[in-house]
């Protein structure tokens, strides 16, 4: 057979042939056990069929999740996809776009914000590859940008404690990352409302950890008046906060109620299951994925961000205040 009509059904466009001639084609592919050259495919102008994802780190669970969405959603339209990560590094995510590029992929997904991001968005147009922001605040940014509404799913956490009665709520950040900050915006909306009272005492900034998470609940449990509900910014410094209070002997949500934000998968097995805002990763990763495929992510140009909605999970860790606290 020619060369044309082999290619034909390869790219799946052998719909005009005879079916009779693209079962023979198929046959010898079989026989043969061929599989598509992907350099050749690249070098010839044609889609990879590649996608590549640069994760600020594997080390937070919201960023694992998504990027396991961001698998699914590439397969679903026929591509794989090439993982790395970067340590919050512009620099290193600059290298790896570029690595990415030469080997042919035709898109990359940028997941999570780095933290010295001025370098990376002077520079990242000299790397030529389509990119898509994921999970790097509700902002925009040079590139496409897709993420959860911050603001919503913040305003979610704290309606839930506020018509449970609290007032007096901590927030505990998660260090520099945007979500964390645009989250704190709202706890400070809520209070310059009248809607929680406190000091800005109750704002305690830590690391993404268990670690600050338990660090964090020491510091306000030192205070003279301590609140009577926190909201993490993350599930992960949710987590070190539940622990902490069982060491310290406070009944959560007893003496206290506790919020978190991600809905990361062991939230719902902790003991007790953590109330939180889910973001809906695998929504997150088919649009981010489909404006890759679409070519709707290569610009430089600040579009809007895709905000996607979130939605709040009541478990166990949240109650009304105790009766004098």
């Amino acid at each position: 057979m020619s060369q044309a009509t082999v290619s034909y059904v390869l790219t799946g466009r052998g719909t005009m042939l005879h079916e009779s001639t693209q079962a023979r084609v198929r046959a010898a592919l079989d026989e043969l056990g061929y599989t598509p050259n992907v350099l050749a495919r690249g070098l010839r102008g044609v889609r990879t069929a590649l996608f590549g994802a640069i994760a600020r780190d594997f080390r937070h669970p919201s960023i694992v999740a998504v990027i396991d969405a961001l698998v699914r959603a590439s397969r679903a339209v026929g591509y794989e996809i090439i993982v790395s990560t970067t340590e919050a590094s512009a620099p290193d995510t600059l290298n790896l776009a570029t690595l990415m590029k030469e080997q042919l992929c035709d898109g990359v997904a940028l997941v999570g914000d780095v933290l010295d991001e001025a370098l990376l968005w002077e520079r990242y147009g000299e790397v030529g590859l389509p990119a898509v922001g994921v999970l790097q605040g509700s902002r925009s940014l040079p590139i496409a940008n897709v993420t959860v509404d911050n603001h919503a799913g913040a305003t979610l956490a704290l309606e839930h404690l506020v018509a449970l009665g609290h007032r007096s709520v901590a927030f505990v950040g998660a260090g520099w990352i945007h979500g964390s900050r645009e989250r704190l915006r709202v706890v400070e909306q809520f209070r310059a409302a009248g809607r929680l009272t406190g000091s800005a005492q109750l704002v305690v900034d830590t690391e993404n950890t268990p670690a600050g998470g338990a660090a964090a609940l020491e510091a306000l449990w030192r205070l003279s008046e301590r609140p009577t509900a926190i909201f993490a910014a993350t599930d992960t410094v949710g987590i070190g906060i539940l622990a902490r209070a069982a060491e310290l002997g406070i009944v959560v949500p007893r003496d206290l109620s506790v919020v978190g934000f991600d809905d990361i998968a062991h939230s719902a097995f902790l003991v007790p299951a953590l109330t939180t805002v889910a973001q809906p990763f695998e929504e997150i990763a088919r649009a981010a994925i489909a404006l890759l495929v679409g070519g709707a992510a290569g610009g430089m140009s600040a579009p809007a961000p895709h905000l996607m909605r979130p939605s709040l999970v009541v478990r166990s860790s949240t109650a009304p205040p105790r009766a004098g606290s």
